[in-house]
């Protein structure tokens, strides 16, 4: 192929995805996960804290094998071709009094809306495996700059991701203001640690689930072998 044919075909190719995308500021914040026994209650507490019924939300999740941080296209408008590409970085911050560290992740997310995901999610494919879809409806309350997300997750249950935002919009987090308001949020929601998940995504949550039921397997499969 000609110089010429290959600056016509990159040009060509770079202009059929440019109107997939609208693309969004990173957001930074802190995520701490709970795992929620008690729905109903929790959905009280929250109104009673929020002052508000939330927000329901469904949506479908694709996430894909990457060498760092995590890659998915989220589904939110069923029967629409509309969708998010999100690309997550996550850490562990410092916490000064070793009580919450494992259970506290903070996250750098960049969204950009695709206008048809469905076709990008076809090409994404094409070099990308799938690592996993997750499913989940997602009842959204605020307070400030505090997202309470009580979601229901296909196949895991029910948990509540208490998403903090800083209230500055400064490049440098103030991790010690963001790591009080968690601790302040969980007392006020009476919240035990040992509810508490060391998973920063419900990905995590899924692969760990799932290398378990192959252990079971290997297992039962081990058992029989040996059986007389």
């Amino acid at each position: 192929m000609d110089n010429n044919k290959k600056i016509c075909l990159k040009n060509i190719t770079t202009k059929s995805f440019l109107p997939l995308f609208r693309y969004a500021q990173t957001k930074c914040y802190l995520s701490i996960k709970i795992k929620i026994n008690d729905e109903e209650g929790m959905q009280w507490t929250l109104f009673s804290l929020t002052d508000s019924l939330g927000l329901v939300t469904t949506s479908e999740e694709i996430f894909y094998r990457v060498p760092k941080g995590q890659l998915k296209i989220r589904f939110a408008h069923p029967g629409k071709d509309i969708g998010e590409l999100i690309s997550i970085s996550v850490q562990n911050p410092i916490d000064n009094d070793k009580s919450m560290g494992k259970f506290v992740h903070l996250f750098e997310a960049r969204t950009s809306t695709l206008k048809e995901a469905g076709q990008f999610r076809h090409t994404l494919g094409l070099c990308l495996e799938e690592l996993a879809i997750i499913r989940k409806k997602r009842k959204t309350y605020i307070l400030g700059s505090v997202n309470f997300h009580l979601d229901i997750v296909d196949g895991l249950g029910t948990f509540l991701d208490i998403e903090i935002h800083p209230k500055e919009n400064n490049d440098k987090i103030d991790e010690n203001k963001l790591f009080c308001k968690a601790r302040e949020l969980l007392q006020r929601l009476n919240v035990s640690t040992n509810t508490l998940l060391p998973y920063s995504s419900y990905l995590e949550l899924f692969l760990k689930g799932e290398e378990k039921r192959e252990e079971s397997d290997e297992s039962a499969f081990s058992d029989e072998s040996v059986a007389p």
